[in-house]
């Protein structure tokens, strides 16, 4: 494959800090404006306007201040909140403690700060623990003031009329009554009783109409009579399979029985079709006819132009500024 050169320069969009925001377009997504005065430049995402986008580069003045002791970004998360870090690299203790409770009482002898483990009481935890049932009484703030030991006996029985998302079939017994639900034995296959009796049509053929009355069929069977008139497509319906009048007869469509002079398997090219006044189009003439006037001069073939580029043309992508028409 031949390679050939194009001569091309390239600018992006581009104008003064004043004129882009008096314009304040949207740029396409990925398309880099530039303010040729600050040297600064944004990249649009198709949807925001140009004095509500980020600029992409940052001067020394635009950092306010960063020490050797300052968290880098990278190092904390902030969940959308102001002033708000979901995670630190180092954390002391929390600036105001807190109060855990369980029964009333504080679990340890003074507020919970981060600072070191806390252990909690181990009553409640332990039964749990143990697969217990544990019956926990919750006051009006949300305190828990007690809790007592269940029996199995104890629980109440929950029935399926109180769960709302068991859907249609945890209603329903298994067995062959009607509504029941069907199960797969250990076979893989669903018991044969349950299953009604699917009748398989076959196809038969046959070259006279007495030999097509001779055969061993069944209600839906078909036999194609290859007769010398043309062939016939006969369906069984019952209950004799003998008496002529038990089988119903299929009309065959009358097909096309001659093409261009031919019959048979009729395969048509152009050499069996006149082009006449309209000239076949194949890639070979189209590739002669492009290649013939490609390489005659601007005079007589492929006009130069703005849709047409040539070898020694230098062609330009201006970007524009700021307006976007």
């Amino acid at each position: 494959m031949a390679e050939h050169v194009l001569n091309a320069r390239q600018t992006q969009k581009n104008d003064t800090k004043v004129n882009w925001r008096l314009e304040n377009p949207v740029l396409l997504k990925g398309e880099i404006g530039i303010e040729i005065d600050t040297l600064k430049q944004k990249t649009g995402d198709g949807i925001t306007e140009w004095n509500d986008l980020d600029y992409a580069t940052v001067t020394p003045e635009d950092i306010n201040h960063l020490d050797t002791d300052a968290m880098l970004r990278s190092e904390f998360a902030v969940n959308g909140e102001p002033g708000v870090v979901d995670r630190a690299v180092n954390a002391g203790k929390l600036t105001t403690p807190r109060n855990i409770t369980i029964e009333g009482d504080i679990v340890a002898s003074g507020a919970f700060d981060g600072s070191q483990n806390l252990t909690l009481a181990a009553a409640l935890h332990d039964l749990v623990a143990a697969g217990k049932y544990v019956k926990v009484t919750v006051s009006s703030k949300g305190l828990v003031t007690g809790f007592d030991v269940l029996a199995p006996s104890d629980i109440p029985l929950l029935t399926l009329a109180h769960i709302t998302d068991a859907g249609t079939a945890a209603s329903r017994d298994v067995g062959s009554a009607p509504g029941s639900v069907v199960i797969v034995e250990a076979n893989g296959f669903i018991n044969n009783a349950l299953i009604n009796t699917v009748n398989i049509v076959n196809v038969y053929a046959s070259d006279t109409v007495e030999e097509m009355l001779e055969m061993e069929v069944e209600p839906g069977d078909m036999v194609i009579a290859n007769l010398a008139s043309g062939a016939e497509v006969y369906i069984f319906v019952g209950p004799t399979s003998t008496d002529i009048n038990d089988w119903m007869r299929l009309n065959l469509p009358v097909g096309v029985t001659l093409v261009n002079g031919m019959t048979g398997v009729v395969t048509l090219t152009t050499t069996n079709i006149n082009e006449g006044t309209n000239m076949y189009f194949t890639e070979t003439r189209a590739t002669a006819n492009f290649q013939t006037n490609f390489a005659l001069a601007e005079s007589s073939g492929l006009a130069d132009g703005a849709n047409l580029l040539r070898a020694t043309d230098f062609f330009i992508l201006d970007g524009g500024n700021a307006t976007l028409a």
